[in-house]
């Protein structure tokens, strides 16, 4: 560990210094989120809330139309963990998240007629990106051409979707149940140093 990021430790607590240490190494960057002009502060904020509960480590917000502004109260300062990346166009998005090697999988309520694989027969071997739409348009056009595939949670009611926050956390759950035990699920020894770094000097910086 470098020197600066053991001066930056001893400012904390001995508590805080456990807490950072032990989540910096259950963050992920094997799975990202796309989240497409979401305009609601309260998913928002649930989305990045819950992107942090199962230590998704970056988020792309997609602000096409409409900004994407969580509401501190509801998000609980998850932001702070979290690597926020705005992009104003999909096809920005989409150039970022393959210049990654992200596979793309596109979210929509299971439909007639559509080819998808359903979330419970999902074991992905590769990085994923999961694209979620508005809360009333879905996603856009866009992403129906340049998506790898079709992601869907079975529905056996007789609603035909799920709100988009919960959406994220049922996709999250599941995912991050069968892969933590994959070795290259969680992020490298080297990255977990770097963001610890920047994890310090926000903390520090702001106290």
């Amino acid at each position: 560990m470098e020197k600066e990021i053991k001066e930056l430790l001893e400012l904390l607590t001995e508590e805080r210094r456990k807490k950072l240490l032990e989540k910096v190494k259950l963050r992920t960057k094997f799975i990202t989120l796309v989240i497409e002009d979401v305009y609601q502060p309260h998913n928002a904020s649930a989305i990045l809330r819950t992107a942090d509960a199962f230590g998704i480590q970056e988020v792309i917000v997609i602000e096409r139309e409409n900004k994407f502004e969580p509401s501190k109260g509801v998000s609980l300062g998850a932001e702070k963990w979290i690597e926020i990346k705005r992009f104003k166009k999909a096809k920005e998005a989409f150039d970022y998240l393959k210049s990654l090697n992200y596979k793309i999988l596109v979210t929509v309520p299971p439909k007639k007629g559509v080819d998808f694989i359903s979330l419970e027969n999902f074991y992905p071997q590769e990085r994923i990106a999961l694209v979620f739409g508005s809360e009333l348009k879905g996603v856009s056009d866009f992403w129906f051409k340049a998506k790898d595939n079709f992601l869907t949670i079975p529905i056996r009611g007789f609603v035909e979707s799920f709100n988009v926050s919960v959406s994220v956390g049922i996709i999250l759950y599941d995912l991050t149940q069968k892969l933590k035990n994959k070795k290259d699920f969680y992020l490298s020894p080297k990255d977990q140093e770097k963001l610890l770094k920047n994890w310090l000097k926000n903390l520090t910086t702001n106290h």
